[in-house]
């Protein structure tokens, strides 16, 4: 499973569209401030730790899109190629095939775009100070507590591009499923419908939102978010071993 783990991430390295979407989101600060800055009433210098935190808190639909591009990109472009074939020929067993994909789409679509999204904060802290608002300790905690929803969320993507065996629909068509889980979350929420744990990215909404309490979202959130990562995980390696082995 290492080679093929290597191998996938070398490819993942040089994909273009995966290497524009990380360089985008290393720019999101400057986005941030040009979308934010009233006119230029909002000077750079003014931005502390805090107000960066509490500006990208809505934003948070961007990064799920980055994660969907870079984990339909890692699972979906080798089945379009025929590369899984190549491997199953050469004596690679299925659930290695699958486990280094997973593994990798892991660690690029999570551990590396939640360290991009925060670095601007630790950024701002640094030159302007932390700020008034809500404690470090506190924003570390949702930080790290929003790697669940996230592996939850990636988990639905590998099973959704397994099940269409195609990178590029998979984008399309996970850009409205995305965009409809964020209105019909919202939706229901006007109709005082509770869609925190319905859907993946509701879920990370509400742990970056200062207003809700951490110690009735985090069970919760750990809780929905490894069960369903687990479902769909398995859900997902039995289309790709069916589909992948036929």
């Amino acid at each position: 499973m290492g080679n093929i783990f290597k191998s996938v991430n070398y490819t993942v390295r040089r994909d273009i569209a995966v290497l524009i979407a990380l360089i985008t989101l290393i720019f999101f600060p400057v986005f941030t401030y040009i979308f934010n800055s009233d006119g230029g009433n909002l000077k750079f210098k003014d931005i502390t730790g805090n107000m960066y935190y509490m500006l990208t808190m809505e934003g948070y639909i961007f990064l799920v899109l980055i994660i969907l591009l870079i984990t339909c990109r890692i699972i979906g472009s080798d089945m379009s190629d025929k590369t899984i074939n190549f491997e199953i020929l050469y004596g690679q067993k299925m659930i290695n095939i699958y486990a280094a994909r997973v593994i990798c789409a892991f660690l690029w679509s999570v551990l590396l775009v939640t360290i991009l999204y925060a670095y601007p904060v630790v950024m701002f802290s640094v030159v302007n100070g932390f700020g008034e608002g809500i404690k470090e300790k506190d924003m570390v905690v949702r930080y790290m507590l929003s790697l669940f929803p996230s592996l939850r969320i990636v988990s639905f993507l590998i099973l959704f591009t397994c099940a269409l065996r195609n990178a590029g629909k998979a984008i399309a068509l996970g850009y409205v499923l995305v965009e409809g889980a964020v209105i019909l979350g919202s939706i229901l929420q006007e109709f005082d419908v509770k869609s925190t744990y319905i859907f993946g990215i509701m879920n990370e909404l509400a742990v970056f939102n200062a207003a809700e309490s951490l110690k009735k979202t985090a069970p919760f959130t750990i809780i929905v978010s490894i069960v369903m990562t687990l479902i769909y995980l398995i859900i997902g390696y039995y289309i790709f071993s069916k589909k992948e082995g036929e």
